[in-house]
Order: C-alpha cells, then structure tokens, then sequence
C-alpha cells in the first residue's frame, strides 16, 4: 500500500486485473476486486495504491482469502501509523471479508493468519474465540514439515459454496 493522492490504484497481481477508482466514492465492495475495495473504504484513505500477490491459488482451500484479509487490514493499519491487537486484526479481518464484501464464512482463517505458527482454538457461544499456542519441541515441528504433504488438486472451490475437502488433500507421509 502506499497511500496518497485523490484516486485508488488497485492491483491483483493473481488475478490478473487492474482498476483506478475515484476516491472513496468508488469504494463499494460490489464488482471487480470488491474485498480491496471494502478494505480501502474501512481504512478512511481518501487515496493510494495498493497491490495484492499470492503464491496460493485463490479456492484451494489453504486459507489464501483469510491470510490476505489479515494482510491488508495490517497493511492499511502500518500505512496509517496504527497497530492492533491480534484478536482485533483477526476479528476485523473477518469482518472485512464476511460483512463488509459479503463473503460467508467462519473465523478460523483469519485467526490462523492473524496469530500464526500452532494453536489450539476455540469457538464458542457469542463469537467466544479462545486461542492457546501449542508448545511444541522443535523436533516435532521439524519431523513434522519433513513429513507432511500437501497437494493442490487444480480445481478451486468456494468455501461457502462447496463441502469442505473438496479440492487440497493432506496426509502425513509414514
């Protein structure tokens, strides 16, 4: 990101496309890259450029949409001399992408990326999110990447859309 100016510059280097928005009045989240463009309406910048890049296909089921909500909530946050807590970028990631751009889904993705590395969470009554790092021994972590699999099947799906384990498999390899 990198704010300034009275128009949006917006970049989806993934997906391929490109939109110059006039200020915030073309902020709506509806149309071509409408999570961008909720994220810059939230952040109040009344212009900038902002340019998005993923090394995981969008659909694969790896959590890529929630990992880029956290991306950019903390992007605008750091361009605007603002730092949150981790259960508030979470929260307001997920806010971003479920309310603001109107796509459904649960919490775990955001607060994955939001707190990195191992956790334990829970989700209980009342939006309750309870999240407890995992100490793990570094040699288990380590046997652990030397061993685990991950396979993209080239299809993408919609988590909202499609029943889960649809289109990544993992497996431990004995």
């Amino acid at each position: 990101i990198q704010p300034g100016g009275g128009t949006f510059h917006l970049t989806s280097e993934d997906l391929g496309e490109t939109l110059e928005l006039p200020g915030q009045n073309g902020l709506d989240s509806n149309g071509r890259l409408g999570l961008l463009r909720a994220a810059l309406r939230l952040s109040g910048l009344t212009g900038g450029s902002l340019r998005t890049r993923s090394q995981v296909p969008p659909g694969s089921g790896l959590g890529s949409s929630g990992a880029l909500d956290v991306a950019l909530i903390a992007a605008l946050d750091a361009a605007q001399g603002r730092q949150r807590s981790l259960v508030d970028l979470a929260e307001e990631a997920w806010r971003l992408e479920t309310i603001e751009a109107g796509l459904p889904g649960g919490k775990q993705d955001q607060y994955a990326a939001a707190f990195g590395g191992f956790n334990f969470m829970e989700f209980g009554p009342r939006d309750r999110v309870i999240v407890s790092p995992l100490r793990l021994r570094r040699d288990y972590v380590d046997d652990l990447e030397a061993h685990l699999l991950l396979y993209y099947m080239g299809r993408s799906r919609e988590s909202a859309a499609s029943p889960p384990g649809g289109s990544v498999t993992a497996r431990l390899d004995p």
